[in-house]
């Protein structure tokens, strides 16, 4: 996301340097006074909690999760911020999605390689639930890329 917000001398491009990713979108379900202003690591668990309550804007509270589903995701944009992070990102911050994006195969690359995690869950290494949190990021990322191509 590039913006051209200011807060003081620091533009978003120096925060997103110094080891922040996001910031708050300008819509009606963020509050106005956070408008641009960089999400803290710490923020996104809150996020993803205050995610349902924003949907139902104006009650006291939003749905109570059965399965935790609430957590989970919670969870899975800890993972998602990890490889960003991760030993395979290289010197120019290229990932091996780019490569395939360049390539033309990001879509179904990114959906193959969902399946394999899914596949394995429960064979190696048991329920490894970070199976299922590689096989959800490459969902995500099939999501993009897709959405992408229709464009």
């Amino acid at each position: 996301m590039k913006a051209n917000y200011m807060y003081g001398q620091k533009t978003n491009q120096d925060l997103k340097n110094a080891g922040r990713t996001e910031f708050y979108p300008a819509r009606e379900d963020v509050p106005a006074d956070l408008w641009g202003k960089p999400i803290e690591k710490d923020d996104l668990a809150a996020i993803v909690d205050n995610m349902a309550a924003a949907k139902y804007m104006g009650s006291e509270k939003g749905p109570e999760y059965r399965y935790n589903e609430d957590k989970f995701l919670a969870e899975v944009l800890e993972y998602i911020e990890t490889t960003y992070a991760g030993h395979y990102v290289g010197k120019e911050e290229i990932q091996t999605t780019d490569v395939w994006h360049t390539l033309g195969s990001a879509d179904t690359t990114t959906r193959d390689t969902a399946i394999k995690y899914l596949m394995r869950y429960g064979k190696k290494d048991g329920y490894n639930r970070k199976d299922l949190l590689k096989a959800i990021h490459y969902i995500v990322l099939l999501a993009h890329f897709t959405e992408e191509k229709q464009k």
